[in-house]
């Protein structure tokens, strides 16, 4: 950046690079409010609807459940 400074102020630059210069700086300026990805995607997971997972008490009672299944037909035979 330091260097394309140095060039604006020797009158060196192109008018092209200028304008690229001068939307680069105003993007640089506005970020993150004109984030598109960070204004598209919502942050809350309510927002998405998703809903919380189950508990680990829960998936403990359902692995000891199905243990005590899988033991009671290895132990009927």
């Amino acid at each position: 950046m330091a260097f394309s400074t140095l060039q604006d102020k020797l009158g060196l630059s192109s008018r092209a690079a200028d304008i690229d210069r001068q939307l680069d700086d105003a993007v640089a300026e506005s970020f993150p409010a004109s984030d598109p990805v960070s204004l598209a995607q919502p942050h809350d997971p309510a927002e998405v609807g998703v809903r919380s997972s189950a508990s680990l008490t829960n998936w403990l009672l359902v692995g000891g459940g199905l243990l005590a299944v899988i033991a009671l037909i290895a132990l009927r035979r």
